[in-house]
């Protein structure tokens, strides 16, 4: 009996070019979406200053993530051992949500959000990359399933006791 050759490694090649495809469209797709919209603004000259800074910075931002995740994707050591080695820094979690719908929105223009962040909230610990991927990967999912016709998603963000709920819906199926 010949023994039958293991489909392992052809798996977790899969795996590895699903998981790079997912991670690298949004912040691709949104540094695209913001150089358009500079050489757009560029070519009729209506865009000040301020507002071309404003444009790069957002720009600058995502092709940074996009480099992070670059960087973790092709970690041999990061895939082997599926080992996350998280790095806590203190986020201002409101400016942080509110700067990823102002991306989202942009990116999604038909699609009305609705946000109740609590404003009291203030700093807390968590990996901003992880958790930026976290956010991205569920409000790309919701945009899968959102309804055609009037599309919506809700972002919630209150304290309750010692906690911090974040929630995240949308009117699909």
């Amino acid at each position: 009996m010949i023994p039958k050759e293991s489909s392992y490694p052809r798996d977790r090649q899969v795996d590895f070019i699903g998981i790079i495809s997912h991670e690298m469209k949004t912040p691709i797709s949104a540094a695209i979406f913001q150089s358009e919209n500079i050489m757009k603004e560029l070519s009729v000259k209506s865009i000040s200053q301020r507002k071309l800074k404003n444009e790069v910075k957002i720009l600058s931002k995502q092709l940074t993530h996009t480099q992070e995740l670059l960087s973790k994707l092709f970690s041999v050591h990061y895939y082997d051992t599926r080992d996350v080695q998280l790095t806590r820094e203190s986020i201002d979690i409101i400016l942080f949500l509110r700067q990823k719908i102002q991306l989202f929105s942009k990116l999604h223009p038909s699609i009305l959000v609705h946000t109740d962040l609590d404003n009291h909230i203030g700093n807390v610990l968590l990996d901003e990359i992880q958790f930026e991927q976290v956010i991205t990967n569920i409000l790309e999912n919701a945009v899968r399933f959102l309804y055609e016709k009037d599309p919506i998603i809700a972002i919630s963000l209150k304290r309750i006791e010692k906690d911090i709920e974040l929630v995240i819906e949308d009117n699909g199926c």
